[in-house]
């Protein structure tokens, strides 16, 4: 059975075997790709770009396995979520990096939420998800969420994120809290700066 041929793969991947990393691409890749096409049919269309997301996806997979990092992993509906999860991260990878340089001329910005309340929220968390998520990404990045709301420790700055995330405008977040424009502006400086430092750190992984 393939369940039984998928567990023995990732126990032979824990041990570096090339075999196992091949039967895994030959096994996951189309899947990925259509994921991935799928979440980026809004960017400019290139092959090549899919191609890389998929290939660092299953690339970051197969290290984290060698490095015991996904112990946890018992079977292929684990196996999947997993690499759903990653693929997801490794797409909002590159929104970012399309809509930064859309923005800043070639420049790298990290930015979480749009600067203005006209924007969309074009990067970032939200960009993974795109106007009609499939029911298995739409778990895997609100477990994203719920990881980089755990970042913000201070409750105050935690419920300004959740109010961002869930479409409030400044102004409606400013009353919400009866504050004045520059304390949200504050907090939401505070969040880009922790949020992007993970998903920086997802990035490389």
């Amino acid at each position: 059975m393939l369940q039984e041929q998928v567990t023995q793969w990732m126990v032979h991947l824990k041990h570096g075997d090339e075999v196992a990393a091949g039967h895994l691409w030959n096994e996951y890749f189309k899947k990925l790709f259509k994921l991935a096409e799928r979440k980026m049919k809004d960017l400019p269309k290139r092959e090549a770009d899919m191609e890389d997301v998929v290939l660092s996806a299953i690339n970051s997979f197969c290290m984290g396995m060698r490095k015991h990092r996904f112990d946890d992993l018992h079977n292929r509906d684990d196996l999947w979520k997993l690499l759903v999860t990653i693929t997801a991260r490794k797409v909002s990878a590159q929104r970012r990096r399309h809509y930064a340089q859309k923005r800043g001329g070639g420049q790298v910005q990290e930015s979480i939420f749009s600067q203005s309340d006209s924007e969309k929220m074009n990067s970032g968390i939200g960009a993974v998800i795109g106007s009609e998520p499939t029911p298995e990404l739409a778990a895997e990045v609100a477990d994203n969420v719920r990881v980089l709301l755990g970042q913000l420790d201070d409750k105050i700055t935690h419920d300004i994120a959740l109010m961002k995330l869930e479409g409030y405008t400044i102004d409606e977040i400013t009353k919400k809290f009866d504050c004045c424009r520059t304390t949200v502006d504050r907090n939401l400086k505070l969040i880009r700066k922790i949020w992007g430092e993970k998903l920086k750190e997802w990035d490389e992984e």
